[in-house]
């Protein structure tokens, strides 16, 4: 894995971010199922802890998925890729991104309609006891979209600032 290259001044402040909340969703999903399997071999149910681990699972992957546009660890099939010559190349690696982005963009907004929506409706889930909001897990569809779409452009001015074609894999190609 590379290191990602330095982004954007409104990248900066998100280097490392997605990571981070990755990070705790998957802790705090772990504690809870130790803590689950502690109650049940003491003959008590704490229903609330399910459904909080996969929401946790779900917030980890959707901030993940962020951290993976950053570290360019999403699968690419560069098979074609590979053949074109450089300059076409490089037009490439930034229209991708920049669709990508748009793509995240639409998912984001649309994403930040059914959340409120939601809030709106004041729903919690029906599902258990677990008396959170259904609104402080779903956020998390608009800013995971919104931090990929940030990812994206600045993988697309990357490659467009620093010319090189394979300025997203491990080996950049200069384009001179």
């Amino acid at each position: 894995m590379q290191r990602p290259a330095k982004g954007a001044p409104m990248i900066r402040w998100i280097t490392r971010l997605d990571d981070a909340f990755a990070g705790l969703a998957l802790f705090i999903c772990f504690a809870l199922v130790c803590f689950q399997v502690g109650a049940r071999m003491l003959h008590m149910s704490v229903s609330w802890t399910d459904e909080l681990s996969r929401y946790l699972i779900i917030v980890s992957t959707y901030f993940g998925a962020s951290a993976a546009v950053r570290t360019h660890d999403h699968i690419r099939v560069e098979l074609v890729l590979n053949l074109l010559p450089r300059w076409l190349r490089n037009k490439i690696e930034v229209a991708v991104p920049l669709a990508c982005a748009l793509y995240c963009a639409v998912i984001a907004v649309a994403g930040f309609y059914w959340l409120e929506d939601t809030i709106a409706l004041g729903l919690v889930s029906a599902e258990s006891s677990l008396v959170i909001p259904i609104w402080v897990f779903q956020i998390v569809i608009p800013l995971g979209f919104g931090l990929m779409g940030l990812r994206f452009v600045a993988q697309a001015w990357t490659v467009a600032r620093t010319g090189y074609a394979g300025a997203l894999s491990d080996a950049p190609v200069p384009l001179h």
